[in-house]
């Protein structure tokens, strides 16, 4: 495994700078995300890794080597691309040995090293099928056993669910985070499904316009927004124009259109927005409780989820999206109720 330094990246198409001075270093041994939406950079920063693009700017640097002016095949990068790259007339074995054939690989060692990678994706019986023989979840298996099988640095991962239904990316998942934690080889995954990055990285970048926003693990970028941008990007919240108003103790008061907001966040006097989840919110239904921050509010509407309740509220014309876990009885839509919120969970947003 090996730790990665991407220093001051900059890759350009014509006069679009696709990647605009990406900065960023890797552990060894990390399960690294790049997230964020189409056109955003991140397959083009990944594939700039693997060698597939030269940079016009900055350094690839894989623990003190630096692998910019390298051919791929020299990086021992493990790639596993969207739509599988299988060979359609090769079988498995063969499809997985295909690294190992550039390589010069042969004999004994070449066959127990397909064996293994395709025990280790859970694919051992399937050697001698043709990748049209196989699901789309078979095949995604195949191409990692593939990336796998060269004994690679980085495993690099280009959107390798976004072709899966919903059951099998989730089952494609635990399989990756499985394969990571055995093998502890150096992986960097790019999508632009936030639930997947919050649920499998170790730490992630969120990246907008060819430049990263924020670096943290998934509690901090998800708690802890760098920006609207990331607030809105990664899950869901309710963002509140204001203005500080001063403070009150350990407490900054935030006035906005729903009235004064209580955080314990802090910024310099003038305009903010306060960033709060929809799950942040509690519904009162019995006694207010102290220190938090209290508002009134009409429901407008609900959808029960079983584990959840989602709801609409609408306080002073402002619509409040909040999520109640393991619901209670509802509310009754026009009906007007209390809401709270812990300061603790008002992030102060530039």
């Amino acid at each position: 495994m090996v730790s990665l330094h991407l220093k001051d990246i900059v890759k350009r198409f014509d006069d679009v700078a696709a990647v605009a001075g990406v900065n960023v270093k890797i552990g060894k041994g990390e399960l690294f995300f790049l997230l964020g939406p189409s056109g955003c950079g991140k397959s083009t920063l990944l594939r700039t890794i693997a060698g597939f693009y030269d940079p016009e700017e900055g350094q690839v640097i894989f623990d003190d080597r630096d692998v910019t002016k390298l051919p791929p095949y020299k990086r021992n990068t493990g790639m596993v691309f969207q739509n599988y790259a299988l060979w359609p007339h090769m079988t498995v074995e063969d499809n997985v040995a295909y690294g190992l054939d550039v390589r010069k690989v042969r004999g004994s060692e070449r066959s127990q090293r397909i064996a293994q990678a395709l025990e280790m994706v859970h694919m051992a019986e399937y050697g001698k099928r043709r990748p049209n023989q196989l699901s789309g979840g078979q095949q995604q298996r195949v191409a990692l056993a593939r990336a796998l099988v060269i004994e690679p640095d980085v495993i690099l991962l280009d959107e390798p669910l976004s072709n899966l239904d919903a059951k099998l990316r989730l089952e494609m998942r635990d399989e990756i985070k499985r394969i990571h934690s055995e093998t502890g080889i150096t992986t960097i995954y790019v999508t632009h499904d936030q639930k997947e990055a919050l649920s499998m990285a170790d730490r992630l970048a969120v990246m907008d316009a060819g430049k990263v926003i924020q670096i943290g693990s998934p509690q901090e970028v998800y708690r802890r927004p760098a920006n609207r941008f990331v607030a809105k990007f990664i899950g869901e919240t309710n963002l509140l124009e204001g203005t500080i108003a001063g403070r009150d103790g350990a407490t900054t008061i935030v006035t906005t259109e729903i009235g004064d907001i209580k955080t314990t966040g802090s910024e310099a006097p003038g305009k903010v927005w306060c960033s709060i989840r929809p799950e942040a919110f509690r519904l009162i239904r019995n006694d207010i409780p102290e220190n938090g921050n209290t508002i009134s509010a009409t429901v407008k509407g609900n959808i029960y989820l079983g584990e959840m309740e989602q709801y609409e509220f609408e306080s002073n014309g402002i619509t409040l999206r909040v999520v109640e876990l393991n619901p209670l009885e509802a509310p009754k839509v026009g009906s007007r109720i209390a809401l709270t919120v812990s300061p603790e969970d008002v992030v102060l947003l530039k």
